[in-house]
């Protein structure tokens, strides 16, 4: 017999692909998350061994860093749990992630975005750590550079500065 959960997954699923059917060739369900998304069409594809690329083979999503097997992820890319809540958006271009990413809690809170470009991480980006910890940070070409702020209950508690990666120099509040 069918759970009412069960029930309420295939409502929010139907609707979720009705609304966005258009965009995506394939709707992958793993384990309680359903994942909406396109691949590439192009055959063979130049890799830079610095980036990790994301790929899809045998209904099966895998990462590796310089090199990929199977279908090269592309365009738009969404998973929802099994609550119908979007838990994960952003986009894909010939495998490598760019623009906005988005991490979203089971409670529909969002809890992570960060910025990519060209595959590396870049620009302005904030991690939800716990109910009261909060990371604030900016990356340029995939190393953290700038201010990097830890704020505890709404207060800022250290704060930061990276410069090509590296710590610059640790300023502590109390």
């Amino acid at each position: 017999m069918m759970t009412l959960r069960t029930v309420l997954f295939a409502i929010a699923l139907v609707q979720f692909s009705f609304c966005h059917c258009q965009e995506y060739e394939r709707v992958i369900v793993i384990n309680d998350s359903t994942y909406f998304l396109s691949t590439t069409n192009k055959s063979e594809m130049k890799t830079k061994d610095t980036l990790s690329y994301y790929w899809l083979h045998n209904q099966t999503i895998g990462r590796t860093q310089g090199s990929y097997f199977g279908k090269l992820l592309d365009r738009k890319f969404y998973c929802i749990n099994q609550d119908g809540n979007l838990i994960l958006e952003g986009e894909f271009e010939d495998g490598i992630k760019n623009g906005s990413w988005k991490k979203w809690n089971k409670s529909g809170e969002l809890v992570e975005e960060l910025n990519y470009q060209d595959g590396l991480l870049e620009g302005s980006a904030f991690r939800v750590v716990n109910d009261s910890t909060r990371h604030n940070f900016e990356y340029k070409r995939g190393l953290l550079n700038g201010k990097y702020f830890e704020i505890v209950n709404d207060e800022v508690k250290r704060v930061l500065s990276y410069r090509k990666g590296k710590i610059k120099k640790d300023k502590n509040e109390n």
